[in-house]
This record gives structure tokens, C-alpha cells and sequence, in this order.
């Protein structure tokens, strides 16, 4: 069997940073100073992350049962407007791992207010915890997950559009060139995560050589689903799989080629150990594929 990893696939910058950042917090001083240290929701839609995250001491909680003066951390989807200033009522410490590419979509949605937008309109999925929060920020916002919610706006002349960064940016476009059709002018600001677009790119490159395609993440992840349903397009033989106990099932031999992807939220030791699971059971080479000739900043600062 031969292996091919797509080249961009995995923890994107936000989700690496957050993590690496909580790892060490949880190495340098979680709970040194006495002070409890609470993590609101999960750090991203993984599972393996959650419980990784939960083994280092850090509680999980909703911010309402928050103890005051806890030491209270802000996951990469961030939160709404109301826990930051609840947060700060009850004098909790603030360490605030928001996505930079996240926090993008709510200043680029008050710079289009303030660029003569009569309000926003943010395209993404109403209950995703980055649409709630960047919704909130912005001062006029209106949430569009698909057609029917585009008859529900408010007359407007102009009107603002931002996006949930992990949409899928095809459905971004079509749901866009719907507002045009109703309103007069329509502006735009690109605030979908370059690497989403590039983990799609390089998985969707590589599907056609392989017989079998793996997509993994957790099944409660947008983006790694909505990987899943693009790299299926391709190759229809995809399988979308969280741990090495799901290639159980899936028709593989070692005469196959298969291609390996992740979504952004899907760490590297899972990655690693469902191919080294591969190359226990059917001698497997592996391989990367060739870099796009476009890739994603590793600085952390939003592209355009």
C-alpha cells in the first residue's frame, strides 16, 4: 500500500496556537497561584483534544457557573460580547486564545458599518460558536446560514458581507450572489480562513490518484466535514474516519493507494497513528504530496 498525505491537513495556526498556549500554561503554573483555571465550551470540536485538554487539569465549564477571580480561557471560536463582560464584572483573569483570522471577521464587519453599510450580514451556521460570538461584536448583524434566511432581512439599499471563517467558500459565493439579486449595492469583505481553502485544495489534488480517500476529524467539526463532503466529489470512495478504530470496515488492501487528510481541528497524533496503523497491516510507503504554489501564513495574521 502506498500512503499520500495531503500537504496542508491538520491543526491550522489558531488551533496550534491555542493548544500549544494551554499546554504550556498547564506546564508553567495551572494552579500554582491557587487560582482555579477554566476553559468555557471546548478548545475545538475534537474529542481528542477535549479529553488531552481535561487530563491537564483545566475544567470545562459554561460561564455562568464560573467562580470569580478564576482564571478563564477564551477558546479559538471565541465568545460573545455579553461572557466578555460578564467575565470582566466578576474580576476573572482573561486569556484570550481567539483566532486572529476569527477576530477578522468582526473588524472587517464594523469597518464595512462604518464604510456605509446599513448592516451586516454574516454568512455562516447559526449555532457555530464563531457565528455566535462575531455576531454579537458586530453593532447590526444578521445571520444567513442558507436562501430561506435572505427573505428575512430588512429592506436596505447597502448592506455588508462577512463570513464564518471554516464556511464553505463556495456556498459563501452562491449565498453572496443571492444578496446581489435583492439589493442594490452589496459589500464584501473575504474572511474565510486560507487554510481551509488550502486543506480542500491539496486534498481535492491528490483524491483522483488514490483508490481509497481518508478524511479525519471529529464528527462534530464544520470544517472537517464539510472536507469530507468536497474531497468526496472527487473520489467517491472517501471515508470520513476520527481514529485508527474506524478503519475497521473500510475495504483496503496492500496493493492500494490511499491518500490521508485532516480537517484544521485534527491534531497530529491522531494522524500519525492512523498511518502507522496502516503501515503495520499492509507495509505501507508513504509519501507528501507537492506543496500549492499558494499557501497559508504561518504568522497568524489574516491573509488580504
Amino acid at each position: 500500500m502506498k500512503v499520500i498525505r495531503a500537504d496542508k491537513m491538520g491543526f491550522c495556526f489558531g488551533v496550534e496556537r491555542a493548544y500549544r498556549a494551554i499546554e504550556a500554561l498547564h506546564q508553567q503554573r495551572n494552579g500554582a497561584d491557587g487560582k482555579p483555571t477554566v476553559l468555557i465550551g471546548d478548545i475545538v470540536h475534537n474529542k481528542s483534544v477535549v479529553e488531552r485538554v481535561k487530563s491537564f487539569g483545566i475544567e470545562r465549564n459554561d460561564y455562568q457557573y464560573i467562580p470569580e477571580r478564576a482564571r478563564v480561557i477564551i477558546r479559538t471560536h471565541g465568545e460573545t460580547r455579553e461572557v466578555y463582560e460578564k467575565l470582566v464584572e466578576k474580576g476573572n483573569e482573561i486569556i484570550d486564545l481567539v483566532c486572529p483570522i476569527v477576530t477578522k471577521v468582526r473588524i472587517r464587519g464594523n469597518q464595512l458599518l462604518e464604510e456605509g453599510a446599513e448592516y451586516v450580514v454574516l454568512i455562516g451556521k447559526k449555532a457555530h460558536p464563531e457565528v455566535r460570538g462575531n455576531s454579537s461584536w458586530i453593532e447590526r448583524c444578521y445571520v444567513v446560514e442558507d436562501e430561506s434566511d435572505i427573505a428575512g432581512l430588512p429592506p436596505a439599499r447597502t448592506i455588508g458581507v462577512v463570513s464564518q471563517t471554516t464556511f464553505d467558500p463556495s456556498r459563501v459565493r452562491e449565498l453572496t450572489e443571492k444578496l446581489k439579486e435583492r439589493f442594490e449595492r452589496v459589500m464584501t469583505a473575504d474572511t474565510i480562513c486560507p487554510h481551509t481553502g488550502l486543506n480542500q485544495q491539496t486534498s481535492m489534488a491528490i483524491a483522483p490518484r488514490c483508490d481509497v480517500m481518508l478524511v479525519i476529524g471529529d464528527p462534530h467539526s464544520s470544517n472537517s466535514k464539510t472536507l469530507y463532503q468536497k474531497v468526496k466529489q472527487v473520489n467517491p470512495n472517501t471515508y470520513f474516519i476520527h481514529s485508527k478504530d474506524d478503519l475497521e470496515g473500510i475495504p483496503l488492501s496492500a496493493g492500494m493507494t490511499v491518500g490521508l487528510t485532516a480537517g484544521a481541528s485534527t491534531p497530529d497524533w491522531i494522524i500519525d497513528e492512523i498511518e502507522k496503523t496502516l503501515l503495520s497491516r499492509y507495509g505501507t510507503e508513504s509519501s507528501k504530496e507537492a506543496k500549492p504554489s499558494r499557501r497559508a501564513p504561518v504568522s497568524g495574521q489574516p491573509a488580504g
